[in-house]
C-alpha cells in the first residue's frame, strides 16, 4: 500500500468561489462543485479518482481545492485545446507547451533540438538550481518555463511533462498535487511515453551488431554486452565538449571555446546527442524487470522499438512525483477497471462519483443496429449504412441543425463521404488529409474545422475522428451518430500482446471512447439532442460492459432504438432492399 496523504488540519472550502481568485469575478459554485472540492481537499488518500459527467465543471474543482489548501498543482492534459480551455477558465494559471513551439535563439531552429537539451552551455537560459530559476532567462522557452516554475498552478501536456521529469533536476518532478485530466486515457499515455526508441543509425554507428534473438530478453543481453563500451564513448565525447567550452564544468575550465554554430561544434554536439540517447536507451533496457510485460516492435524502419504492454510501472513513477495527492479525473473512469489496470490497492484509492448534473430525458442514446461494422463489412453494407445516415440527416428536426458523425478512422470517414447522397455530402465538414474530389468542406487542422463548425450559421455536420474527447461544444451539435465502436487496433505488438492476456483492457478503451462520444451532447441544461449508435456490435458489447458504464449512460440508453423512431423503422426496409441487405 502507498503511504496515505497527510492532511494536518481540515481544509475549509469558502462559500464564495470568487474569494479564491482563480476564476472570473462573476463565477459562483455550480451544483456540487463546492462539496466535491471539499472531498478532494480533505481526503486522506493519496490517490483520488473523480468521475464527473460533462457539465459538472471538473476543471475548477481540483484547482479550487488546491487553492484553499495552499498547494502547488500541475494539471496534465493531452491536447492543446484543453490547455487553452483551462487558460480561459482559470485565473493565474500558466500554460507551458513543449519545446517544438519555441525557437532556439542560438541556432535559429526549433528549441526541441537546441544544444541545451543535451546539457550544452547556453548563457541565454539563465541560472537554475535544482530545477528552479535564479535569474530571468533571455531564452523564450526558458523564460516561459521560469514563469511556470514560479506559479502555483500550471497546465502541461502529458508528453512534455513525462519527458521533463526524466531530467536529473527537473522543474516539475516534485509538486504537491498532480491533476490528471481525461484520466481514462492515462494508461495509454504512460505506455506511449514508456516506449524505448533506439535510432537504427545510432546503433549502426556505435555498436554495429544487433541481437540475433530480437526478443526483449535478447535485447537485454545485448544491452548488457554493449553498455560499458557506449559509456566509454560518451565519456570521451563529453570530455571533448567540456574542453571546447560547450558543456559547463566548474572544476575544469575549457581549453578553448567553440562557436556553437561552427561545423566542429555541431559535429561534437551531434555525436554527444547520439551517444547520450543511446546510453540512456541501454540503461532503460537494463532496467526492465519483467520482460514478459514488454515486447519488441521491429516495424519502424528508422528505429528499434521496445514497448511496454502495461502502464502500471510508469504510474508508480508518476505517483512518486506528487508530495501529497494525485487526482485522476474524467467524465468517465470506470474506477474498478482503472484500479485493476494500474495495479492499485483499492484501499489506497478514494473514489468520488459526482452526482448526475442533467436531466437526459431529451438527450437519450438510441441503439439502432444496422450491420456489424469492421474490416469485413461489404460495400453493399456500407451503402446501407450511408443510406441510414442520409435518412437521419434529412429528418426535418435535423435537416437545419448541426450534427456530429463519429468515425474511428480516416478510412471510414472517406467511405461515408463517398457513400452519402449529395445533399448530405454538401453539409459535411472534415479535417486533415483526404481525397479532394469528393465535394466536402475540408480543413487543414481540427482547430480550423471546429471553429468553422461552431461559428457558421449553416447546418453543418462535423464528420471526424478524434472528436469524442478533448473538445467542448456546448449548444452546437443537436444530434449525433456513432457509426462504429472504436475498438483499439491490434496493429502494434504491445496492444496485441496485451489483448492476448487481458481482453478487458481493450473493452475498457472502447467503452471510454463510446462514453466520451456520447457526452458531446448535453453540455448544458438547455443543450439536448439524440445520439444514434449504428454498429450492430453494440448488441454484445453492452451487456459485457454494462457494469462499468456510468449511471447516466445506462439511464439514457434505449436498447430498442428503432422502436422509438417508428418513421425511421418504416424506411429501413426500403434502404436495405435498395442496397441488397437483408434485415
Amino acid at each position: 500500500m502507498t503511504a496515505p496523504a497527510t492532511t494536518p488540519q481540515q481544509v475549509v472550502i469558502p462559500n464564495d468561489l470568487g474569494s479564491l481568485n482563480i476564476t472570473p469575478p462573476n463565477w459562483q459554485w455550480q451544483g456540487d462543485q463546492q462539496e466535491l472540492a471539499n472531498r478532494i481537499a480533505n481526503s486522506t488518500k493519496k490517490i483520488i479518482m473523480l468521475e464527473a459527467e460533462c457539465g459538472t465543471g471538473k476543471s475548477v474543482i481540483p484547482i479550487a481545492a488546491a487553492a484553499a489548501a495552499g498547494k502547488e498543482a500541475v494539471i496534465l492534459i493531452r491536447t492543446i485545446q484543453l490547455q487553452e480551455q483551462y487558460l480561459r477558465d482559470i485565473n493565474g494559471l500558466v500554460m507551458l507547451t513543449g519545446r517544438s513551439r519555441y525557437q532556439c535563439e542560438i541556432t535559429g531552429n526549433s528549441a526541441e533540438w537546441a544544444p541545451c537539451t543535451i546539457g550544452m552551455r547556453c548563457s541565454l537560459k539563465g541560472q537554475w538550481r535544482r530545477g528552479k530559476p535564479l535569474t530571468t532567462p533571455e531564452c523564450s522557452y526558458y523564460r516561459h518555463k521560469a514563469v511556470a516554475a514560479n506559479s502555483q498552478f500550471k497546465v502541461l501536456n502529458y508528453s512534455y511533462w513525462l519527458r521533463e521529469i526524466r531530467g536529473v533536476q527537473s522543474t516539475f518532478d516534485r509538486v504537491d498535487w498532480i491533476v490528471c485530466d481525461e484520466a481514462h486515457e492515462i494508461e495509454q499515455v504512460l505506455m506511449d511515453a514508456g516506449i524505448i526508441i533506439m535510432r537504427r543509425s545510432s546503433v549502426k554507428n556505435y555498436i554495429a551488431e544487433v541481437p540475433d534473438d530480437k526478443t526483449v530478453e535478447g535485447w537485454m543481453e545485448w544491452a548488457n554486452k554493449h553498455a560499458s563500451a557506449v559509456g566509454k564513448l560518451l565519456a570521451t565525447v563529453t570530455a571533448q565538449a567540456k574542453e571546447a567550452g560547450l558543456i559547463e564544468d566548474p572544476e575544469s575550465p575549457p581549453l578553448y571555446v567553440l562557436d556553437p554554430n561552427s561545423a566542429e561544434a555541431k559535429a561534437i554536439i551531434e555525436r554527444f546527442r547520439e551517444l547520450k540517447a543511446l546510453s540512456e536507451n541501454l540503461s532503460e533496457i537494463l532496467a526492465i524487470t519483467d520482460p514478459e510485460k514488454w515486447v519488441y516492435d521491429g516495424s519502424d524502419n528508422r528505429a528499434y522499438l521496445i514497448e511496454p504492454c502495461y502502464g502500471a510501472p510508469a504510474f508508480k513513477k508518476l505517483l512518486a512525483c506528487a508530495n501529497d495527492k494525485v487526482i485522476l479525473m474524467s467524465a468517465f473512469l470506470a474506477p474498478a477497471a482503472l484500479i485493476k489496470n494500474l495495479e492499485l490497492d483499492p484501499d489506497d484509492v478514494d473514489v468520488i462519483l459526482a452526482p448526475e448534473v442533467f436531466d437526459r430525458s431529451r438527450s437519450q442514446i438510441f441503439y439502432c443496429p444496422t450491420v456489424k461494422m469492421g474490416f469485413q463489412t461489404q460495400p453493399h453494407e456500407w451503402g446501407y449504412v450511408c443510406g441510414v445516415i442520409d435518412m437521419i440527416a434529412a429528418t426535418p428536426a435535423f435537416a437545419n441543425a448541426k450534427g456530429i458523425i463519429h468515425v474511428p478512422s480516416v478510412q471510414l470517414r472517406d467511405k461515408i463521404m463517398r457513400g452519402v447522397n449529395p445533399s448530405t455530402r454538401a453539409r459535411l465538414l472534415a479535417y486533415d488529409a483526404a481525397d479532394t474530389d469528393i465535394g466536402y468542406r475540408r480543413y487543414g487542422t481540427k482547430d480550423q474545422a471546429l471553429k468553422r463548425f461552431t461559428d457558421s450559421p449553416e447546418p453543418l455536420i462535423l464528420l471526424g475522428q478524434s472528436v469524442s474527447t478533448g473538445i467542448d461544444l456546448p449548444h452546437v451539435p443537436q444530434w449525433q451518430i456513432i457509426t462504429k465502436l472504436s475498438f483499439p487496433p491490434f496493429t502494434t505488438p504491445a496492444l496485441a500482446k496485451r489483448n492476448a492476456t487481458d481482453k478487458m483492457f481493450m473493452k475498457y478503451l472502447t467503452l471510454c471512447e463510446l462514453v466520451q462520444a456520447a457526452g458531446r451532447i448535453k453540455r448544458a441544461t438547455d443543450h439536448d439532442g439524440p445520439t444514434f449508435i449504428l454498429d450492430e456490435q453494440f448488441g454484445w458489447f453492452e451487456p459485457s460492459m454494462r457494469a462499468h458504464m456510468p449511471q447516466w449512460f445506462r439511464r439514457a440508453l434505449i436498447k430498442k432504438g428503432w422502436d422509438r423512431w417508428i418513421f425511421y423503422k418504416n424506411q429501413l426496409r426500403k434502404i436495405a432492399f435498395r442496397n441488397g441487405v437483408i434485415i
